[in-house]
């Protein structure tokens, strides 16, 4: 998967602060995992992350945004770098640039990952669990950037250990 996503420490409010660990990673393919990547919970493997799929929705554990790309391969199991926060704000690209609007603030969505890298899928609000934020709440715009569709969200991590 492509780079999508970058946590941004200067927008971040929240008494937590940010913080990185290391979560390992289930063989099966060369570096699953790429830095930006948003990461769950393995249901399938205790004590393991992988990145979160497609339409991923709140009965995920999410974990963070990868720091840095896996380094699994196809035979060893390998190792990420995970960003997370209670409240991680960070900023991505939406599916469809011309759906997001004021309607949209607020709202929990999920992930639309078909297409090889992530991105925020603001039409998918069943079980979502990314809130796409005001851009005034960051006196960032006053507006949506309706240009590229960059804007920024909050994922609600699970602050776990596996």
């Amino acid at each position: 998967m492509a780079v999508s996503f970058t946590p941004k420490r200067d927008l971040y409010v929240g008494p937590s602060g940010l913080s990185t660990h290391k979560w390992k990673v289930k063989s099966g393919a060369a570096a699953t995992i790429a830095e930006g990547d948003i990461v769950i919970k393995d249901g399938s493997n205790a004590g393991y992350a992988k990145i979160a799929a497609n339409g991923s929705s709140n009965t995920s554990t999410y974990l963070g945004i990868a720091a840095s790309a896996s380094t699994d391969t196809a035979s060893a199991d390998g190792e990420v770098l995970v960003t997370s926060a209670m409240n991680l704000v960070f900023e991505g690209k939406v599916t469809t640039v011309a759906n997001l609007g004021r309607t949209r603030v607020l709202t929990r969505v999920t992930l639309d990952g078909t297409t090889g890298a992530q991105n925020i899928d603001e039409d998918d609000t069943t079980a979502g669990v990314i809130w796409i934020l005001d851009p005034l709440d960051f006196k960032v715009s006053d507006s949506f950037d309706t240009t590229d569709g960059v804007h920024q969200f909050m994922l609600q991590c699970h602050l776990v250990n596996l």
